[in-house]
């Protein structure tokens, strides 16, 4: 019986040695994927968000009301000649840049890059990533 019993406290043993090397094996595999994830962000080129964009008003569905023309009888009038209006200048669409307010005094302004990532810019500020993507 003594055997029976050494060798189930060795299968036990087994057990959770094997359970252990899973949970490291694991580990290091999804650490190599998200890895993978975060160069993925380097190869794919981003878009520019717009700043600000003009959108025309809705049409309404509403007919207007008709009225009558009033019908009057011509008459001559000499001809006079009428000033030409001059061109008014149409209201254009201008990009204003977001600023985040004052820079802190011993901050230096940086402006990201096509392929910076949350990680490079942690590492080369020494700010956390939540403080980067809170700012």
């Amino acid at each position: 019986m003594d055997q029976h019993a050494e060798r189930e406290s060795a299968l036990h043993t087994l057990g959770g040695n094997l359970l252990i090397t899973a949970g490291v094996v694991v580990t290091v595999v999804m650490a190599l994927l998200l890895a993978q994830l975060d160069t993925v962000q380097t190869l794919l080129p981003s878009l520019p968000s717009p700043i600000a964009q003009l959108t025309a008003p809705a049409a309404t569905g509403t007919p207007l009301p008709s009225t009558p023309l009033p019908t009057t009888t011509a008459t001559a009038v000499p001809p006079t000649p009428t000033p030409i209006p001059a061109a008014q200048p149409s209201p254009t669409a201008v990009a204003v840049l977001a600023s985040c307010g004052d820079v802190p005094t011993g901050w230096v302004p940086y402006t990201v890059q096509p392929g910076d990532s949350y990680f490079f810019l942690s590492a080369n500020s020494g700010a956390t990533i939540n403080e980067i993507v809170q700012a």
